[in-house]
């Protein structure tokens, strides 16, 4: 008897066991990312330009904020999902393929910001939100289920939602910059662009898990 409950609980205890892998590549390239924005500073300090909306202060933003920030964000979660929520993320190739996506799209953003080439930084953007939206749809499949209080799963699922609207009002204002088509201020979507990242995502993700852990 004992055995038969052994092996019927030991496909769920595999899958609750983060996988090392798939957050170590995350990790490495969040880290090559902030070691990137850090040398160019140090190499040249008035590189980013005189205001805040240069492009190539732009790209060292987003070397820190996106490849930083958010790729150590999406590595920690197939951590942190499984021990603190109880929600399995196990890697597959779906995963992986989403991990370099997310890659390849990063580089292709802030290279495309670093020379002002808008219309290339929103097709770019694309593979960043796929690869997003991944992680995303298997934490809000497993978040019902979690092992923890609605309050603290509704955090986690706002945050995902935030950071998707963000990479959408992201790609809206490469069009418009490109195109010249929207008639709202760039600049005024930038704004609700850097306020849904910053505080909808990050923050809303880290005081959400922090109440659990």
């Amino acid at each position: 008897m004992s055995s038969t409950t052994s092996t019927a609980a030991s496909p769920a205890r595999r899958d609750l066991t983060p996988s090392s892998a798939i957050p170590l590549a995350y990790f490495a390239l969040a880290h090559a990312g902030l070691a990137l924005a850090c040398l160019a500073l140090v190499v040249d300090p008035g590189l980013p330009g005189a205001h805040f909306y240069h492009p190539r202060m732009v790209a060292l933003v987003h070397l820190v904020t996106l490849v930083w920030l958010s790729g150590s964000i999406l590595g920690a979660f197939y951590i942190v999902a499984p021990l603190a929520l109880r929600v399995p993320m196990p890697a597959g190739r779906m995963d992986w393929i989403a991990c370099a996506s997310f890659a390849i799209g990063a580089a292709g953003m802030v290279a495309h910001f670093w020379i002002g080439e808008y219309n290339g930084m929103a097709w770019s953007a694309g593979l960043v939100v796929g690869a997003i939206a991944w992680v995303a749809m298997r934490a809000w499949r497993g978040l019902p289920r979690a092992a923890a209080p609605w309050p603290i799963a509704l955090h986690v699922a706002l945050a995902f939602v935030n950071i998707l609207a963000a990479a959408a009002l992201g790609i809206v204002i490469g069009v418009a910059r490109s195109h010249g088509t929207l008639r709202v201020s760039p600049l005024a979507i930038a704004y609700a662009h850097a306020h849904l990242a910053a505080i909808g995502w990050a923050t809303m993700m880290v005081v959400g898990l922090a109440y659990r852990l």
